[in-house]
């Protein structure tokens, strides 16, 4: 391209001379120009300037042609970087409506899948309360079937074969009617302390249950008090409570020292808390009830 506008600037350098022969030339053939002598010197110098540059421009037609040559070549050059960058665009924007398409194909997915979510979030939800309240009705039904029961605990090791006996004992200092009729079960069950034995006594009725445990709380009694000989030992006579219960007794008595609250007991299975004597009664079903002893 340089090369094609050189030529360009050297045809206007070398076509000044030659309008100037055609405007002069006719000049120095006119008779009547008293300058006529001279003006056939100037056409023989124009003559030879014309010749001359008529010359150059056989070698201008040369460099006409490679500059036509050189340009059609860079031309070609620029169209098949320009068809390059043709199709190289093309190949972009298919990639791109490929890519686009798939994108369109995954958000679809991701949004059924978010509602595929919701909606098993949802059925997590209500299985988990269903589970929750299926739990929580065994929980009762268990306690439940613990409500004719009263755990004694404190009690020689000797004694755990001998459980229907040790409750008509306690019976009888505590002053309730009771005999062997009026029991349908007593059993000893392990304990984490190997030196106690641990008596379970169901009774026929909940009457005579209710009046055994009042009266046996009321008591306060000891080893000592049913004749046994050696260390004094204190007894515990208290409703039979399920695993969970135990363990939800235990927070709720912890939470009562941390808390300063006055009352924790049970009553036919259930925990009750009190902070005052003139306080209501709150009841400890689950661990997050325990947060409303404050």
């Amino acid at each position: 391209m340089r090369q094609y506008w050189k030529l360009v600037l050297q045809l206007q350098h070398d076509v000044a001379p030659i309008v100037y022969v055609f405007k002069v030339l006719p000049r120095c053939f006119n008779p009547e120009d008293a300058d006529a002598e001279r003006n056939k010197k100037k056409a023989r110098l124009l003559n030879r300037t014309l010749t001359a540059t008529l010359k150059r421009w056989s070698w201008v037609r040369i460099l006409n042609a490679e500059a036509i040559e050189d340009f059609k070549r860079e031309m070609r050059a620029e169209i098949r970087t320009m068809n390059q960058s043709i199709t190289f665009c093309s190949s972009t924007a298919d990639d791109f409506k490929s890519a686009l398409a798939e994108l369109k194909t995954l958000t679809a997915e991701v949004k059924r899948t978010r509602e595929d979510c919701a909606i098993l979030r949802q059925e997590n939800k209500d299985l988990t309360e269903r589970l929750d309240k299926a739990e929580s009705k065994i929980l009762e039904l268990e306690q439940y079937s613990r409500l004719n029961n009263v755990e004694i605990k404190g009690l020689p090791l000797t004694v755990k074969d001998r459980a229907a006996e040790m409750a008509l004992k306690i019976a009888q200092t505590i002053k309730i009617p009771l005999d062997l009729a009026d029991i349908d079960i007593a059993h000893s069950v392990k304990t984490k302390n190997s030196n106690d034995a641990n008596l379970i006594i169901r009774f026929t009725t909940r009457t005579k249950r209710n009046h055994f445990l009042e009266a046996a709380k009321k008591a306060n009694l000891s080893t000592s008090d049913i004749d046994f000989t050696g260390p004094k030992q204190r007894i515990y006579v208290n409703e039979h409570l399920t695993p969970h219960n135990k363990r939800l007794l235990g927070a709720a008595i912890a939470k009562k020292r941390e808390t300063f609250w006055k009352y924790v007991w049970t009553k036919n299975g259930s925990i009750l808390a009190r902070k005052t004597e003139t306080s209501d009664v709150i009841r400890i079903n689950c661990q997050a009830d325990l947060s409303r002893m404050t």
